[in-house]
C-alpha cells in the first residue's frame, strides 16, 4: 500500500515544484460573477439557490423550461458553464440532473479552456463517481480535450486526492490517449513519477508501454532518480527498461504491452512456458516459439535468474526514525537478532513497506521481512505494531515470530511457509483441495483467529483474506500479515472506526459507520470460507464478486455489499450445512453473526456429516 495521506498532503507542494520546473498548472478562475446578480445569468442563481436549500424539485421544474442557450450559458469572468460550477461544488445530484438536460454541451470550455470533465476529474471525491462519469460519456464528453496548458482530463485526474486511480482507469477504458504531452513537454508518466506513485506508474505502463522522454530529455527512470523518488518506482522503471531492451533485441517489441500487463520481468524469462504464453494472450504459434527460443538462450547462458540478491547492506533507514525502536525492542527482552547472520536465498515478494525474502538463519529456512530504506514514520510505526502483535501471540495456526534485527537493515524474521498463501494454492489448478482438506483449512483459520481474539487485550486482524493465510509444508493454515492489526483498546478506538483492509472482505457495517469488532474478522473469514467451498465444488478459483461483471472497482463492491447486502454467489451444489454457516457469517449486522466457538462447533458437525456422506458430498464436485 502507498501512503496516500502523505501523498495528498504534498500535492500543493508538488504543484509548486512542477511550476518551478516548467510544468505550469492551470489555476481555476473563480466564478465571481455569481456574486453580482446584475451580471449573473438566471440559471446560476437557481443553482446557487439549490446549493443553499437542496430543493432539487424546484431546480428540476425550472430546468424543464430552459433552452440549450440557457443551460450552456457562461459566467462573464471565468467562462464557467453550469456544469463547470456543479463539478466545482461537488454536488452530485445537481451534476447528474444537469447532465440529463436535453441540449447540454459537456464540451464547453471556460477561459482556461478546461471542460467540465477536466474539473470533474480534478475535484470529484465520491467513490460513487461512476454514474456521473457515464453520463458525461453518454452526452459525448471528449476524454482528450485540451486545456490552455495542453492537459487532457486524465492529467487532472492524476492529481485527484481521493479517486485518482479509479478515474484514470475509467478514462483509459473510454479510450483516453496516454501518449500526449503538455505544452511544457511533460507526459502522464512523468507526472506519476513526480507524484512518487508506483501504482500509477504501473497503471500507465500497463496500458501504454512506452518510456518517453520529456522536454528536458529525461526518461521516467532518470527523473525518478533525479527526484530521489521511491526505490520501488526506480526499481520498477529499471526492470521495464531492461525488459523493453530485451524485447527490442529479439524483435518482439510488439509484445511490450502483453509482457507489462502480465508482470513479466527478465528474472522470470527462464520460467516462461508455452502454456503461460497462451494465458498471456500470445496466440500465434510462431511467436510463442520465437519467445521460447529467446528465453532458452538466456536460460542456457545463466544470464537471468529468478533468485534475487539480498537487500543492500549500505542503505539504512534514517536513524531519526528508528532511534527509539532499538531501546524498545531491547526492552522486550527477546528476539533481537544479528542481521549480519542472515543469508538471503530468494526474493518472495514486495509489499507496502518493503520486501520479503526466503532466507537462512542458524541453519533454518526462514522468511525475512525487510523494511524499505525509504520507509516513512508511518511504515516504521506499523512495523513496530506488527512486532507487538507477533510477540503477544504464540499459536500453531499463527505464523511463528522468530525475532527482529536493527542492523544493517531493519528486519523481522518469521517461520517460512513453503506452500505460500492459501490464495495461490487455490489458484493453482494442480493443487488438489478435497472436502477433508477444505474443512481443515476452515477450522484452522478459526483456531488462529481465536488466538488473536482470546488475547488480553483482544487483537483484531482487520485484513483477513486468503492472501494473508499461509500454508505450511504439512498443509497447516497460518495467519499472517499483521500490519493492519490492532489491540482493541480505548486508545485505538478511533483507528477501529477507519476503513482498512481489502474491500471484498471488509465488514459492511464498518463502511456504514460502525467500528471494527471481532465480528468484523468473522465476516472476512466467512468470505474466505466461500472461496474455499467454491474451489472444492468447481475445481477452479473464483475471486469474490467476480461473477458480477458490472463491478469493476473495489469501491463499488463495498458500496453494494453495505447498501444492497450483495454477497458472492453460492453454487447450487453447496451443501446445506455449509450454506447456512456462510450466510450467518456474513450477515449484514455484527450482532447477527455467530461467535468463533459456534463456528468451530458447526464445522465439526459439518466434518462429521461429510464423513457419514462422503460419496454424496464428493459427487457434488465438478
Amino acid at each position: 500500500m502507498y501512503d496516500l495521506e502523505k501523498s495528498n498532503s504534498s500535492v500543493a507542494k508538488l504543484h509548486l515544484k512542477m511550476t518551478v520546473s516548467g510544468v505550469n498548472l492551470v489555476k481555476r478562475k473563480t466564478g465571481r460573477g455569481m456574486s453580482r446578480k446584475e451580471n449573473t445569468p438566471v440559471i446560476f442563481l437557481k443553482i446557487k439557490e439549490y446549493i443553499r436549500t437542496k430543493n432539487i424539485l424546484a431546480l428540476q421544474e425550472y430546468l424543464k423550461t430552459v433552452t440549450p442557450e440557457d443551460v450552456n450559458v457562461k459566467l462573464p469572468r471565468s467562462g464557467n458553464s453550469p456544469l463547470h460550477e456543479a463539478c466545482i461544488e461537488k454536488e452530485e445530484l445537481l451534476l447528474n440532473t444537469l447532465l440529463k438536460v436535453q441540449g447540454i454541451d459537456v464540451n464547453l470550455k471556460n477561459e482556461d479552456e478546461n471542460t467540465p470533465l477536466h474539473y470533474f476529474c480534478a475535484k470529484w471525491t465520491s467513490p460513487d463517481y461512476l454514474t456521473s462519469f457515464q453520463l458525461f460519456i453518454k452526452q459525448g464528453a471528449n476524454v482528450d480535450s485540451l486545456n490552455s496548458n495542453g492537459e487532457t482530463p486524465i492529467f487532472k485526474a492524476i492529481f485527484n486526492p481521493s479517486i485518482r486511480a479509479l478515474l484514470m482507469e475509467a478514462l483509459i477504458e473510454k479510450g483516453a490517449k496516454l501518449n500526449h504531452s503538455t505544452h511544457k513537454g511533460e507526459g502522464l508518466l512523468h507526472y506519476a513519477v513526480r507524484l512518487n506513485r508506483a501504482d500509477l506508474v504501473r497503471l500507465i505502463l500497463q496500458n501504454r508501454p512506452s518510456l518517453d522522454l520529456n522536454i528536458a530529455g529525461e526518461t521516467p527512470e532518470k527523473l525518478a532518480v533525479s527526484m530521489n523518488g521511491s526505490q520501488s518506482i526506480q526499481k520498477y522503471l529499471q526492470q521495464i527498461s531492461e525488459l523493453f531492451k530485451w524485447l527490442d533485441d529479439n524483435d518482439l517489441e510488439e509484445l511490450k504491452g502483453i509482457f507489462v500487463k502480465s508482470e513479466i520481468t527478465l528474472d522470470l524469462l527462464p520460467d516462461i512456458t508455452d502454456d503461460l504464453l497462451k494465458q498471456m494472450g500470445v496466440d500465434k504459434v510462431g511467436t510463442r516459439l520465437k519467445i521460447l527460443k529467446a528465453c532458452e538462450k538466456e536460460k542456457e547462458a545463466g544470464k537471468y535468474s529468478s533468485a534475487k540478491a539480498g537487500p543492500s547492506q549500505k542503505d539504512e533507514i534514517s536513524t531519526d526514525l528508528i532511534g527509539g525502536l532499538e531501546n524498545e525492542f531491547q526492552g522486550a527482552g527477546e528476539g533481537i537478532l544479528d542481521g549480519n547472520s542472515f543469508e538471503y536465498l530468494k526474493h518472495l515478494g514486495t509489499g507496502a513497506a518493503g520486501d520479503v525474502y526466503k532466507g537462512l538463519y542458524n541453519g533454518n529456512i526462514v522468511a525475512i521481512k525487510v523494511l524499505s530504506v525509504k520507509s516513512a514514520e508511518k511504515e516504521v510505526d506499523e512495523f513496530k505494531k506488527e512486532f507487538e502483535i507477533f510477540r503477544a501471540v504464540r499459536h500453531n495456526n499463527v505464523v511463528k515470530f522468530i525475532g527482529v534485527s536493527m542492523k544493517p537493515r531493519l528486519c523481522m524474521v518469521m517461520e517460512y511457509c513453503g506452500r505460500g498463501s492459501l490464495y495461490h494454492n487455490m489458484k493453482d489448478p494442480a493443487v488438489e483441495i478435497s472436502w477433508s482438506r477444505a474443512i481443515g483449512f476452515c477450522k484452522e483459520t478459526c483456531q488462529g483467529l481465536k488466538a488473536l481474539h482470546g488475547n488480553n487485550p483482544v487483537i483484531l486482524h482487520r485484513d483477513l483474506k486468503s492472501l494473508n493465510l499461509l500454508v505450511s509444508q504439512d498443509w497447516r493454515i497460518k495467519l499472517a500479515d499483521f500490519g493492519l492489526s490492532r489491540f482493541a483498546t480505548a486508545e485505538n478506538l478511533e483507528t477501529m472506526k477507519q476503513m482498512r483492509g481489502t474491500y471484498q472482505y471488509l465488514d459492511p457495517e464498518v463502511y456504514n459507520g460502525g467500528t471494527f469488532a471481532p465480528a468484523s474478522d468473522i465476516y472476512s473469514t466467512t468470505v474466505i470460507f466461500w472461496e474455499i467451498v467454491q474451489r472444492v465444488l468447481t475445481g477452479t478459483y473464483w475471486q469474490p464478486y467476480a461473477e458480477f461483471k458490472n463491478l469493476h472497482y473495489d469501491f463499488q463492491i463495498i458500496i453494494q455489499s453495505a447498501k444492497e447486502h450483495l454477497r458472492p454467489t453460492l453454487s447450487p451444489g453447496c451443501p446445506k450445512s455449509f450454506e447456512e454457516l456462510i450466510r450467518k457469517g456474513w450477515a449484514p449486522l455484527q450482532v447477527d453473526r455467530p461467535s468463533l466457538d459456534e463456528i468451530v462447533c458447526k464445522l465439526e458437525a459439518i466434518e462429521e456429516e461429510y464423513k457419514n456422506n462422503q460419496q454424496e458430498w464428493d459427487g457434488l464436485r465438478n
